[in-house]
């Protein structure tokens, strides 16, 4: 038992309250036991005085120094504990999901993307995943899946567009589509092959492509939004780049003007379109507050 304590904190004028402090947490906190009594039998005194209305008897407790260190040992402790525990449930989850993770690889580490992903759609921790939560197998499943999807994006990436889009038909023809199906890996590989691809082309060049796959029976119908955005993305660059000096301005859109004059006046929809696309959509915007012509009615000077 903790003997004659408050004593000597009381006892010793030459130790400051803060120093004793200290040692009465040093010792709760190898001796939590008799911190946690400690602690009780404070709020059992605390209790007592609010019944009481005690203003005296709560202060006197509130700056009782082992009542402060027991409840921060407790306070320390129940943290340090917390901690531990869940460290040690995280190496028992992490455990088991090492182990899952190798049966898993026995089993279907050598398959192909396709086989794997064939056999993944039919694996209890797909089909009935809510009651398969805790089984341990199922995340380091997902895990593998991830690393296959990985292996069918890398191997469709390799091939041209066209091909990957007959391949995505081909896929989802079969009626299983949705996310980590076959079809779901090729689409996907189709859309970052579609990004890269507009990536290298040119304004004018995405201008003809989104266009043309506008249309519902192209090919690309699909992923016309991947060349709209690097149409947009490239659009402004450009006509950034035109507000960038005054006779480029004037330059894009007087060529434009003239453009717009060679379309015969009862064609108001090849004047719509020129007018909606790259160059003149850019010049015209690049011009406005430049210019007050508007439509390319006259040329700036």
């Amino acid at each position: 038992m903790k003997k004659n304590l408050l004593a000597i904190c009381v006892g010793v004028a030459a130790i400051s309250l803060n120093a004793c402090s200290d040692n009465d947490n040093e010792y709760y906190l190898n001796h939590i036991s008799e911190a946690e009594s400690k602690l009780q039998q404070c709020n059992a005194e605390t209790k007592e005085a609010l019944q009481n209305k005690d203003r005296d008897a709560l202060n006197k407790i509130k700056q009782d120094v082992e009542c402060q260190a027991a409840s921060a040992a407790v306070k320390e402790h129940r943290a340090v504990e917390a901690k531990r525990q869940r460290e040690e449930e995280q190496a028992k989850r992490q455990a088991a999901l090492d182990e899952a993770k190798k049966k898993l690889n026995d089993e279907f580490g050598d398959l192909d993307w396709r086989a794997f992903t064939n056999k993944f759609l039919k694996h209890q921790c797909v089909i009935n995943y809510n009651n398969n939560r805790d089984n341990p197998e199922c995340p380091a499943l997902y895990a593998l899946q991830h690393e296959k999807e990985e292996q069918g994006n890398a191997e469709m990436m390799k091939l041209p567009l066209d091909e990957i889009l007959v391949a995505q038909k081909e896929a989802c023809s079969t009626g299983i589509f949705g996310t980590h199906t076959i079809c779901h890996i090729i689409g996907t590989a189709g859309v970052r092959k579609a990004a890269e691809d507009a990536a290298k082309m040119t304004l004018e060049e995405l201008a003809t492509a989104v266009d043309e796959y506008n249309a519902p029976e192209h090919p690309r119908n699909l992923l016309r939004f991947s060349f709209k955005r690097e149409y947009d993305k490239k659009s402004k660059e450009y006509v950034d780049y035109l507000k960038g000096d005054y006779e480029r301005i004037k330059t894009a859109y007087n060529q434009c003007v003239d453009l717009v004059a060679a379309i015969p006046e009862n064609d108001a929809q090849a004047k719509h379109k020129l007018l909606s696309t790259y160059p003149c959509a850019q010049a015209v915007d690049a011009a406005r507050g430049v210019t007050h012509a508007g439509g390319l009615s006259k040329k700036m000077e």
